[in-house]
Parts: structure tokens; sequence; C-alpha cells
């Protein structure tokens, strides 16, 4: 019976739930990451007539124009490819022996 009771008594403990809470926000001391979005942000709200996917810069312009560029030759491509499927040339055709 001994032998049961010490088994049975060396049962694993339940570990205790922790509750953490976050530190609150206090006083006017912002850390620099936030300042630094909170300017990039500002930058892109200006209301000065130029499409938010170009605000930033030379860097988005060059991206935009090579965009453009990879759509128009697709779309060029592809109406050559109907061309070339609607209007098949007669050279090399099989139809001759």
């Amino acid at each position: 019976m001994s032998i049961l009771l010490k088994r049975f008594s060396v049962l694993p403990r339940v570990p205790t739930q922790v509750y953490v809470t976050p530190q609150r926000y206090k006083g006017d001391k912002v850390h620099s990451g936030y300042a630094r979005l909170r300017k990039i942000q500002a930058k892109f709200q200006v209301d000065d007539g130029c499409p938010v996917h170009l605000k930033k810069g030379i860097s988005d312009r060059i991206l935009f124009g090579v965009t453009v560029f990879a759509a128009l030759t697709g779309l060029f491509f592809n109406f050559g490819l109907y061309y070339t499927l609607i209007f098949p040339s007669e050279k090399g055709s099989d139809d001759e022996g």
C-alpha cells in the first residue's frame, strides 16, 4: 500500500499561469523608430497632386517606367501572337507532299 501512495504522491505539478501586462505609455518620450515612421506617413499624406505610388521619389518613377514598359511589351507580343495565329504564313506548310 505504501508503494502505491508513493507513486501517486509524485504527480507532476500543473504550471501556474502568469499574466503580464504591457508597460503603459508615460510622458512625451517616443521611440525614434515611431518618430521616423510618422515623418514618412506625413510625407505620403501631403496633397501635392502626385499619385501615392510615385511619392517616394526617383526610384518609384524608375520602377513605374519599367512596369509600364513590361506591360506594353507583353501587349505587343500578345497581339503579334494573335496575328500569327489568325493569318499563318504560307511558307513551310505541310500540305504539299
